[in-house]
């Protein structure tokens, strides 16, 4: 039996046992299943009804078992007041509300997608500013090594020339040096 399975199935999302329940409780679950089974088919006819259901000039007319043509006559008194109606079901249709809805929830869930995306674009460019960052330091420390260095060597430039200035205005010469 399908209610069965579909009380016992039930009862195990809940954590209880079908086959370790009194018989009277088994009856009331049998009972509440028909019931509820009963109110899903009413739902589902509701709704059925409620899809199959237009009001438009031609429904009306066939079901008044006249042609359109009676309808449009009278200043087309008749087919306004039947669009006026028709109107006012559309708009009052749940129907087309939970379409409205639908189409709503899926342009939303298409922004979160966009939203994901740009969230993730921007947590890898923040990575990337980071490692950016870093290496600029050691770069920047580098530079300043290099800078130390050029001064030092520039000092020591700056010495061996006052120095050969010297010796030349003494008239020693400076040997250089053997390149072998």
């Amino acid at each position: 039996m399908e209610g069965i399975e579909n009380i016992k199935t039930r009862l195990l999302s809940l954590g209880e046992n079908y086959d370790t329940i009194k018989p009277f409780m088994q009856d009331y679950l049998l009972q509440i299943e028909r019931l509820i089974e009963e109110k899903l088919t009413e739902q589902e006819l509701a709704i059925t009804t409620l899809r199959e259901t237009s009001i438009s000039v031609s429904s009306i007319a066939k079901e008044l078992g006249c042609s359109r043509t009676t309808l449009y006559n009278h200043d087309q008194l008749l087919k306004r007041y039947i669009e006026s109606v028709a109107q006012d079901f559309d708009n009052n249709n749940p129907l087309n509300d939970c379409e409205a809805l639908k189409k709503t929830i899926s342009k939303l869930q298409y922004e979160i997608g966009l939203m994901y995306d740009r969230d993730i674009d921007i947590e890898v460019l923040r990575l990337e500013v980071k490692t950016l960052q870093e290496l600029l330091k050691e770069k920047t420390k580098e530079i300043e090594r290099l800078r130390s260095r050029v001064g030092e060597l520039s000092s020591e430039n700056h010495i061996l020339m006052v120095k050969k200035k010297s010796n030349e205005t003494k008239g020693v010469v400076t040997p250089l040096k053997n390149k072998t």
